[in-house]
């Protein structure tokens, strides 16, 4: 199956009914549910005694590991297009200053009674809190900038917006939007303000593009216009040749390209890009740096970068079978290892 760009989706499991993010470290509750260690043991040390989820009581509160659901969770992870990688992490950056947060006014009450929590600081955004200011307060509060203190003032300093720099503003939109001076923007609007300030800004186009596209300086881009604006300014982004073969294909500096073209464009780049070779492949195979690689050995090449990508197992299974690491793999054990990786590959089932 050829990759269609877009993030994968997170199967309902994999979600902490607490945080609603993806887990990394799933544990079963009494419940009978899993959630995410950190959370669910926030919950308990609260003196919480029913199921988060169910609002039942909890017959004890022992947490067991629940290493299936984790595997499963690495597998996924591992499967993902890097630009949803670097989202979910800065997601759960976002959401964990809360909890450090409120993990400092605990501190505060207990080190210095009476001290004003910080949700009686006045009401900036967090991505605009300077850490010198947070240092301030901390210390007259009488609390040290160290240990988790100390965390959180390098997250803030990691979040903070200066309103007219370009690559803040596209950070702010991969950790998926924010409230700057008040006001909330998506996602896709960050990387519009990115672009008013720095139109020349290549991989915010891409981003752009990836969001579905969106309006920049009055005039409205299509995902595909955003991906051959990106590759205007900088040819030698792979990662924008990739979305471009996605999209169908396109025009850049006045020649139109292929799907095809532009998955080639993109291995001649990194070579080392697993899932162009599996779209490669899909096409119908093509040529990289002068040499001509068929269907199969296009999934082939995408398996020996990474043995963990389901799809590629699945269509080189679908080709008949190859070779990996150089050891031959019948059409069956193909559709295997696809199930193996993925227990919810249907295609593969369906083919077996």
């Amino acid at each position: 199956m050829a990759r269609d760009g877009g993030l994968l989706d997170i199967p309902e499991e994999g979600i902490c009914p607490i945080s609603q993010m993806l887990m990394q470290d799933p544990v079963m509750c009494a419940d009978g549910h899993s959630y995410e260690r950190a959370c669910i043991e926030r919950w308990l040390s609260e003196g919480h005694r029913t199921s988060p989820k169910t609002n039942a009581l909890l017959r004890h509160t022992t947490l067991t590991p629940n290493h299936n659901l984790r595997n499963m969770i690495e597998s996924l992870t591992q499967r993902m297009p890097a630009l949803q990688r670097q989202q979910l992490e800065q997601l759960r950056e976002r959401q964990n200053l809360e909890a450090i947060l409120a993990a400092l006014a605990e501190d505060q009450e207990k080190e210095l009674p009476g001290a004003p929590p910080p949700g009686a600081w006045p009401k900036e955004d967090l991505e605009r809190l300077s850490v010198k200011a947070l240092q301030q307060r901390l210390r007259a509060f009488g609390l040290p900038v160290s240990g988790r203190k100390a965390e959180l003032v390098a997250r803030l300093q990691a979040l903070q917006i200066d309103p007219e720099d370009a690559d803040a503003w596209r950070n702010l939109g991969i950790a998926g939007g924010g409230t700057v001076s008040g006001r909330a923007h998506s996602e896709k609007e960050c990387y519009e303000k990115a672009l008013q300030i720095n139109p020349e800004h290549a991989v915010a186009w891409c981003n752009l593009g990836f969001a579905g596209g969106g309006t920049v300086s009055g005039r409205a881009h299509s995902k595909k216009e955003c991906y051959e604006k990106a590759l205007q300014i900088n040819p030698e982004d792979a990662v924008a040749w990739y979305n471009l073969g996605v999209a169908g294909g396109g025009t850049v500096s006045g020649r139109a390209h292929s799907k095809k073209e532009c998955y080639e464009k993109a291995l001649q780049i990194n070579p080392e890009h697993a899932v162009p070779w599996c779209n490669l492949g899909f096409a119908g195979g093509g040529t990289v740096s002068g040499r001509a690689h068929s269907e199969k050995e296009c999934y082939e090449k995408a398996l020996q970068i990474n043995p963990e990508d389901a799809d590629a197992w699945n269509n080189l299974g679908v080709a008949g079978g190859g070779t990996v690491s150089g050891r031959a793999h019948s059409e069956k054990e193909c559709y295997e290892k696809a199930l193996q990786i993925d227990p919810t590959y249907a295609h593969a089932c369906l083919l077996m």
